[in-house]
């Protein structure tokens, strides 16, 4: 498994939706937000998909939200490409530095 954080603008005016995304480089993708629970421990959920972005900037960072590449293809890899489909079926495709 890799984590994948960053920072994501939306520039628009309204939240934007994310109904689905894939990468060639992970079996698959799943959006998760680490949370301290009533007794201080740090727990991991899953965030289901759709994906809400609000308007402004999100912070994807450790120890918060982040994006959780599963069944690394290659362990080789330096980086890979996420397509995310929109909502408004609209497309769009994010370059990520995978570090280890």
């Amino acid at each position: 498994m890799v984590s994948i954080y960053g920072k994501i603008q939306n520039n628009g005016s309204y939240e934007r939706k994310i109904l689905s995304w894939q990468s060639s480089s992970f079996s698959s993708l799943e959006m998760h937000e680490s949370k301290l629970d009533e007794k201080g421990i740090m727990r991991m959920k899953e965030i289901p998909l759709p994906v809400v972005l609000p308007v402004g900037e999100s912070n994807w960072e450790p120890g918060s939200t982040h994006i959780m590449g599963i069944g690394a293809v290659s362990e080789k890899e330096e980086e890979a490409f996420l397509e995310v489909q929109w909502e408004d079926g609209k497309k769009s495709v994010w370059k990520v530095e995978i570090r280890k």
